[in-house]
């Protein structure tokens, strides 16, 4: 008697998922394809191509579409990417001075916007975002992920801790929003998720390490790094807190300039500590707290701190609200997108 080997059994459950991860990426990237094409690009048989399509289209995350017409051969099926297989909720949050924001957004796959509001509110605490996530669960029955952008730290766990909206202070949205809803949730900074939204709007960047440093009205400044195309997160998801550096040496290090404001003194040194560090390629200035004056006054100061081989491109973003949004729902997506890869040894 022959017993099933788990080892075995296990390898072959994760080549099959990642052929068909790697099937979705491909038909996605495409949108309509033939099994044919979809195999040449993959490099993957046709046969087994065949397997995992019939399964995605028994699944519905595929759909077929007509035949194409080949000169002197038998018509090919069309495939067709099922962007609307599973919905997303992006939901930012920012706190400036009084004033307390929620945008939200419904996405498809392609991170097309389906509905979207802003409201200011009081108090933006746990049942605020509970009854809001409800209220659009019952109107979009496919919404298979969350992304949440916050003002503050969220540990790894999703727990909130330094945060602008006190009432959300040790609250874990991952665990309170996933136990209620079945849906996986991502809770994140608003600098890394603003340089994320940034990031993905500007072509010219892609491949590139970039940096934001970030300042809401009357708070102190954050940072958001993106290495190898994707959010950098510390140990503890601590990355880019900058305001701790300046707080706790510039005055011992004689760093300060009192000709200068204060948001330029905090500012240049965080950027001296990213581009001593980071080393990016890219600064991005984000937040109506900075302005063409301003920006001019830190690229200059920079100019003479730096010899300029070290000087990355600096740019500005005053309203960050779109790129925030607009991170918010990658990260949405990104929840959906399946861990296994295979890698070669």
């Amino acid at each position: 008697m022959h017993m099933n080997n788990p080892v075995l059994t296990n390898n072959t459950l994760r080549v099959k998922e990642s052929n068909t991860n790697l099937i979705l990426d491909t038909l996605k990237s495409l949108q309509i394809a033939t099994r044919a094409e979809i195999a040449r690009i993959t490099g993957l048989s046709i046969a087994t191509c065949g397997n995992i399509l019939k399964d995605l289209v028994t699944s519905g995350e595929i759909l077929e579409g007509d035949l194409e017409n080949c000169s002197g051969g038998r018509p090919a099926r069309q495939y067709i990417y099922n962007k609307n297989f599973s919905l997303v909720i992006a939901m930012t949050i920012q706190s400036d001075k009084t004033l307390k924001t929620l945008q939200y957004a419904v996405t498809n796959l392609y991170g097309e916007i389906m509905e979207e509001r802003i409201k200011a509110y009081d108090r933006i605490d746990p049942d605020t975002i509970k009854n809001l996530v409800s209220d659009l669960i019952s109107t979009h029955s496919n919404i298979k992920s969350i992304g949440i952008g916050i003002p503050g730290f969220a540990s790894k766990e999703g727990t909130i801790g330094i945060n602008d909206i006190e009432e959300l202070n040790g609250v874990n949205l991952v665990a309170l929003l996933g136990n209620a809803f079945g849906v996986k949730v991502s809770v994140d900074r608003s600098p890394s998720i603003s340089a994320y939204g940034y990031y993905q709007a500007h072509a010219e960047h892609q491949g590139q390490t970039l940096a934001t440093i970030l300042t809401p009205l009357e708070h102190p400044v954050g940072a958001g790094f993106i290495i190898n195309n994707q959010i950098y997160r510390g140990a503890s998801n601590m990355e880019g807190e900058i305001s701790y550096i300046y707080d706790s040496f510039a005055s011992e290090l004689q760093f300060a300039d009192s000709t200068k404001p204060k948001l330029i003194q905090e500012t240049l040194f965080s950027i001296a500590a990213i581009i001593s560090t980071i080393n990016p390629s890219v600064i991005v200035l984000m937040g109506k707290s900075f302005n063409v004056e301003n920006f001019k006054t830190i690229c200059d100061t920079c100019a003479e701190m730096f010899p300029s081989e070290f000087l990355p491109k600096f740019e500005l973003q005053e309203d960050y609200s779109d790129v925030y949004l607009q991170g918010t729902i990658q990260i949405a997506i990104d929840c959906l997108k399946p861990k296994v890869k295979l890698i070669a040894k």
